[in-house]
């Protein structure tokens, strides 16, 4: 079973809680990283391999 790496990006820091607690209820998603601004959500995705 292959899982889809997934990010969450989100300037308001209290909604990555309930956006993370949704994802998880979708099979095959793994939250690899959270992040609060586009800048180190683009330096992680260049990094790392992700569902975009």
């Amino acid at each position: 079973m292959e899982f889809i790496k997934c990010i969450i990006v989100d300037d308001e820091i209290n909604s990555i809680p309930n956006l993370e607690r949704l994802i998880k209820t979708i099979p095959q998603r793994e939250i690899v990283g959270t992040f609060l601004n586009a800048t180190e959500a683009i330096s992680f995705v260049e990094k790392n391999e992700v569902y975009l």
